[in-house]
């Protein structure tokens, strides 16, 4: 689902739409947002808080953020060049994704992992 709405999110950059960049930024931050606050409400229901769980969720989040701040980087450079020779600007942007997309899908993994249940 997640990895959809990124490409989703491109598919708006590939013909020129000026904001893509920023709403495939916000609509995966949601998702981020959303697997952490479901990772909360669970170490809230448990007996004890493992401080180890807690540091790698957030070691994971801040590369995740890490990510999607390359990709709006990235989109902007890719707006102010897609009129002229962009296909260096587009391989960027394109990695960028990759790269935020994989960083989410190790976030979510890192969080099913302590056995959270993730929607």
């Amino acid at each position: 689902m997640k990895k959809l709405i990124i490409i989703a999110g491109l598919a708006g950059v590939f013909t020129g739409c000026a904001t893509a960049p920023y709403q495939t930024v916000a609509t995966t931050q949601v998702a981020a947002e959303t697997a952490v606050q479901e990772y909360d409400a669970w170490v809230k229901s448990q007996p004890t808080q493992n401080l180890a769980q807690n540091e790698a969720v957030k070691q994971a989040y801040d590369r995740y953020q890490a990510a999607m701040l390359a990709v709006a980087d990235a989109g902007q450079i890719w707006q102010a060049q897609y009129q002229t020779n962009s296909s260096v600007s587009t391989a960027v942007l394109q990695q960028a994704v990759s790269n935020a997309n994989q960083d989410l899908t190790d976030l979510d993994n890192l969080i099913a992992a302590f056995g959270v249940k993730l929607q």
